[in-house]
């Protein structure tokens, strides 16, 4: 007699992760800044790049099919074809169903943001996919409909169950892997076509929903145990975490010898990176900034890595200053760039026009006064409100555009 069943690893795969997870989570500790130290009220710290985990969330998407359906272990038996085909469909319907649900819930105001949101869309799929593995092979289409639907809220609830313990779980990996993983095993014992408690009222559906509980809770336990051990050692050795400046500053450059993000991929970094290549090779250009709003120093990547919003945010309150020049023609020019904004509050470096954009709209004068045969320069002045903005180019260099 089969005591449990689980066909694609919704116990054995996920609900050992997000086990793992959770336990290693609580015994590491939240990040610095995760919840407010007075209220416990957890505190959102946004990730790197919405695109990127989007983009590995699509790719799950494609290996659970695989992975699901590949459980099979075999494709030329009589009822491999039927077994591999409903176990891919239903996988598609619950992490469909899944999906829709959890973003409908996160759009609610109450339960979220109130807004459509891509990162808990992928997410919710994520959890259908995995609470799919256990049965995708025995459910019926409507089975997955129902256990997609179940998935969505049950993310939602594990997220809310791990904030409210106060575990920092950054990409929500214990809701979607333990949350996901739980549900998978004790839905086969509900939605099983064969032996399911709702579609075989009867003492043997019973007893497979109970084989299935108890095979939760073993390995519930069993990871739990080992778990604790293995992180409880590593964090008695001090090797669990990395020092408190590193984690503020981030690893790329200690760990990796290079920055993860460097400035020039942001909006506003290939400006920078442009007066750095103008100061170390000089050339016939010069721009001036006369009272910018902002100053911003030249962005090398030496030490620990920030990222751009936090280091923009910091310098936002620096002082203005004033008559500041970058080039280079025959006087030393400064190490220092302004921000062509006026105060206000911090924007995303994507939301900003480039530089050559706001000169390209705003040049308003041009001075030929001195372009006769013996001038070196044509100069072009540009007044944008109580900024002035000049251009000099050399005669040979007519095509440089500011």
């Amino acid at each position: 007699m089969q005591l449990s069943f689980d066909f694609s690893g919704s116990g054995v795969v996920h609900t050992v992760g997000g086990t793992a997870a959770l336990i290693g989570a609580a015994i590491i500790g939240p990040r610095i800044g995760r919840f407010d130290p007075v209220t416990g009220a957890a505190v959102f710290i946004r990730g790197h790049s919405i695109p990127l985990s989007t983009l590995g969330g699509f790719i799950l998407f494609f290996g659970f099919l695989t992975f699901n359906g590949a459980s099979q272990m075999s494709l030329s038996k009589e009822g491999d074809g039927e077994a591999i085909s409903l176990a891919i469909v239903n996988t598609m319907i619950t992490a469909t169903f899944a999906s829709f649900t959890a973003t409908f819930v996160y759009r609610i105001p109450r339960f979220g943001s109130g807004a459509w949101c891509i990162t808990v869309a992928s997410n919710g799929a994520i959890t259908g996919m995995v609470a799919s593995c256990a049965g995708c092979n025995v459910f019926y289409p409507w089975g997955s409909c129902a256990l997609g639907i179940t998935a969505g809220i049950f993310y939602h609830v594990w997220c809310w169950i791990v904030r409210t313990i106060r575990v920092d779980d950054p990409v929500d990996a214990v809701a979607m892997n333990l949350g996901g993983g739980t549900l998978g095993v004790i839905a086969v014992g509900f939605l099983d076509r064969n032996k399911g408690i709702l579609l075989k009222w009867n003492r043997h559906s019973g007893l497979c929903l109970a084989w299935q509980l108890a095979g939760m809770v073993v390995i519930m336990a069993w990871t739990a145990f080992w778990s604790a051990i293995s992180f409880g050692i590593m964090r008695w050795m001090k090797i669990l975490r990395v020092p408190e400046d590193v984690e503020l500053k981030g690893l790329d450059i200690p760990r990796h010898k290079e920055p993860g993000y460097p400035v020039e991929s942001y909006g506003h970094g290939h400006v920078e990176k442009i007066i750095q290549i103008l100061e170390s090779t000089p050339m016939e250009v010069f721009q001036g900034y006369t009272n910018m709003a902002m100053s911003f120093q030249e962005l090398n990547d030496k030490g620990p890595y920030e990222h751009p919003e936090i280091v923009a945010e910091r310098r936002r309150s620096s002082i203005a200053m004033r008559d500041v020049h970058i080039g280079q023609i025959t006087r030393k020019s400064s190490r220092s760039i302004h921000e062509l904004h006026e105060k206000g509050s911090h924007e995303h470096p994507e939301w900003r026009p480039p530089l050559s954009h706001q000169l390209n709209h705003s040049i308003t004068e041009v001075d030929e006064s001195n372009s006769n045969d013996n001038s070196d320069f044509k100069r072009t002045r540009t007044k944008k409100g109580n900024i002035t903005y000049e251009l000099t180019v050399c005669p040979e260099d007519q095509n440089t555009k500011g």
